[in-house]
């Protein structure tokens, strides 16, 4: 399966009190009066409004700020512009996807491309016939920090990956029973108690070959040390959800006879510092400058 593809995971059986898929969310209904994906009520608004999709990103924000929460992912009030960490980080994941499902850098890195295009072509949809994006900032230095951040990403996942290298012969990427690699998967789960799914996405589950424990890989790109940005992500809700809806798979897999019976043991966080240098005139080509980061 392609990289720019969204994987789904499809389990055949389910368990008595667990209900598991993966894969993206419905599709949103066809637009009615009050506007696309809308409830045509108020009643049906604050209905849904109430009991909202249990998600990790949400319920980072939440713990945050409940009133962004609020505004952001209820109400859909949020101002469209270009997310710097949002955008390397996409790439990073990206890069290391096709790395650890044994592609070629270059495979990753056209699929790189493909979201830079895309990424410059929603930008300058979203620009004014001033110049300037609704945020109140200038097209043209939008622009050549995308081209900068995306530079740096593309070197960072290279970098990472030079420096902590897989072992085959210690791990494996785990796979469901239909040989589909735990990489880049939406994950959900109907849990006993809870009126509304669990949706959270897996970066890498890794088996380890010597115990069979399974393992959570958690990418975090940041500009911060790496020490210091480590702390939160220990005791982060995130990494509790991500970890209560991988143990609902393989309880299903293994109840359902279709894999053995397998226990998330934990989770290894990647902190991967953002390079503080970018790719310029100084570099030959890429790989000069890919050079000079491991230096």
């Amino acid at each position: 399966m392609g990289l720019d593809k969204d994987k789904t995971v499809n389990t055949k059986t389910y368990p008595r009190t667990v209900k598991c898929r993966s894969g993206m969310s419905h599709t949103i209904s066809s637009a009615g009066k009050m506007g696309n994906g809308v409830p045509d009520s108020t009643v049906k608004f604050f209905k849904d409004i109430r009991k909202p999709l249990i998600r990790s990103s949400p319920l980072g924000t939440l713990e945050h700020c409940p009133r962004r929460f609020l505004y952001e992912y209820r109400l859909g009030i949020k101002t469209r512009r270009y997310e710097s960490a949002l955008t390397m980080g996409t790439i990073v994941h990206k890069v290391l996807e096709a790395l650890f499902t044994g592609e070629e850098p270059v495979e990753a890195l056209s699929v790189c491309e493909r979201l830079l295009a895309k990424e410059k072509e929603r930008l300058i949809e979203d620009t004014g016939a001033d110049g300037f994006l609704s945020t109140g900032e200038a097209l043209d230095p939008v622009l050549k920090k995308l081209d900068e951040d995306y530079g740096k990403a593309r070197a960072t996942g290279l970098v990472f990956w030079h420096f902590v290298p897989f072992n085959p012969e210690e791990w494996e990427v785990l796979r469901t029973p239909d040989n589909t690699p735990m990489i880049e998967v939406i994950l959900e789960c109907e849990y006993p108690g809870l009126n509304r799914p669990i949706r959270c996405p897996c970066d890498l589950a890794l088996l380890h070959i010597p115990t069979g424990e399974v393992w959570i890989v958690d990418y975090k790109t940041t500009s911060f040390d790496p020490k210091k940005r480590a702390i939160p992500t220990q005791i982060s809700a995130q990494l509790k959800l991500y970890r209560l809806v991988l143990q609902s798979h393989l309880d299903a897999w293994a109840e359902a006879g279709l894999a053995s019976k397998r226990t998330v043991t934990g989770s290894m966080h990647a902190i991967i510092k953002k390079p503080g240098i970018k790719f310029c005139k100084k570099d030959v080509n890429f790989e000069a400058y890919i050079d000079r980061l491991v230096q």
